[in-house]
């Protein structure tokens, strides 16, 4: 990696100054001793995790990284960030998902990476600007950096295309244009659609909600998805799997198994698939955009979180920024970006042919979400220390939508009346 620039020593300088104008004890002993030792929890299995992190601490011999597997995804993330802040036994660095950044920085103390200025190779004007204003709080000011960058995008199975005579080069992009191809898709076991409805933090739902022209939350005091924009997302939904029968009731991990076996062919899901599906599907894998309601633009809820620090000591800050600095590099994103199915977080890893820019050219199934990028809206979260629970809330009465327990109206309605009631 390439050595530091002024803009990072000035990150580190801010960063550390405000929490403690002297290092404590336990720093000063850890500096005379060795390295200074930091945890860094996150929700990723793939290798490249625990590559990066080694690779960091071969580089460099005053900070060593311990790499932690604490969560599966960003809803028990953060769950798990809660049970151990109470124990005083956060993480030093962590990932977070995006719509529980506020909550973060309200709970976990974080404190602002104010400093980072225009200028030198680790400028932050080469991330993808709709990336870094998820990592920013309700004040405007940085928390963290981006890191996992996602977007929901539809895979298509082209050969299955091609036998219902479709075609797979010009799939559908609307939600109608997806209704009527589904139903010429599904067939005996076979069905027609997928959408990953109940994604982690409501994210799918979200984008389905905001492409018509909703929003999950109304104001500071009231959510939004009770409307008729709501009404219209989750009536969609509904017809797909109880009217027209071209969507099946399955699990994600269900979902994942019946695509892949060719018995799905089209799946709404996050483009993190990529790299699985790529290597898994025995078809012609195809990708497009995330489909937009009939005549309103395309939204597309930015899925994924940030890199934060949780420190609370000096030294700890210090090292914790420092290792943030490598895994957000050009370098680091595309060995993300390649191995797990997230975008890149810099510009110049996309501009560049020995980065991700040659690697698109060679793998065009990976274009999509780049195609979508300027689409991109943030990941809404619900406030406060109960928003967390309107999440599962509002989960939880789409699918008894889904499963005919209860109307579309009255699963938003008493969503919304139990989500409200959280809020005051």
């Amino acid at each position: 990696m390439k050595r530091w620039s002024i803009v990072w020593m000035v990150a580190i300088i801010l960063v550390v100054t405000a929490c403690s104008k002297q290092p404590n004890a336990e720093t000063q002993e850890q500096s005379n001793q060795g390295p200074v030792e930091i945890e860094f929890a996150h929700i990723f299995k793939s290798d490249v995790i625990e590559k990066l992190t080694e690779e960091y601490n071969r580089s460099q011999s005053k900070v060593h990284v311990k790499s932690v597997y604490l969560a599966a995804n960003w809803d028990e993330m953060i769950e798990k960030l809660q049970t151990r802040a109470v124990s005083r036994q956060l993480p030093d660095v962590t990932v977070n998902g995006f719509p529980y950044t506020q909550f973060a920085i309200d709970n976990f103390g974080i404190a602002p990476l104010e400093g980072l200025q225009e200028g030198g190779t680790n400028d932050l004007s080469d991330f993808f600007p709709s990336t870094l204003d998820m990592a920013k709080g309700s004040d405007g000011k940085l928390y963290g950096l981006p890191f996992a960058v996602s977007s929901p995008i539809m895979f298509i199975n082209k050969d299955l295309f091609r036998e219902a005579g479709l075609d797979p080069d010009h799939p559908p992009q609307t939600w109608s244009e997806i209704r009527e191809a589904a139903k010429k898709l599904t067939h005996g076991d076979q069905y027609g659609v997928y959408f990953d409805y109940n994604a982690t933090g409501n994210w799918l739902f979200q984008g389905l909600l905001a492409s018509a022209g909703g929003q999950l939350m109304k104001d500071a005091a009231s959510v939004g998805f009770n409307s008729g924009e709501g009404r219209k997302t989750l009536q969609y939904l509904y017809d797909l799997q109880n009217v027209d029968k071209t969507m099946p009731n399955l699990s994600k991990q269900q979902a994942d198994q019946s695509f892949l076996s060719g018995n799905i062919a089209m799946s709404v899901v996050s483009a993190v698939n990529l790299v699985t599906y790529k290597q898994q599907a025995k078809f012609d894998l195809g990708t497009a955009a995330f489909p937009t309601t009939d005549g309103k633009p395309r939204k597309v809820p930015g899925g994924g979180g940030n890199i934060m620090i949780l420190a609370q000591d000096p030294g700890k800050q210090k090292a914790a920024l420092d290792f943030m600095k490598y895994m957000t590099s050009p370098e680091a994103t595309t060995k993300i970006s390649q191995s797990i199915g997230y975008v890149v977080t810099r510009k110049s890893a996309l501009e560049q042919d020995q980065l991700m820019g040659g690697y698109l050219k060679k793998e065009p199934v990976f274009q999509a979400p780049y195609e979508q990028m300027g689409d991109m809206i943030p990941w809404q979260g619900f406030p406060g220390e109960n928003g967390p629970k309107i999440v599962t809330i509002l989960k939880d009465h789409i699918s008894a939508a889904l499963l005919n327990q209860k109307s579309v109206d009255a699963a938003l309605q008493e969503a919304e009346k139990q989500a409200n009631a959280l809020l005051k």
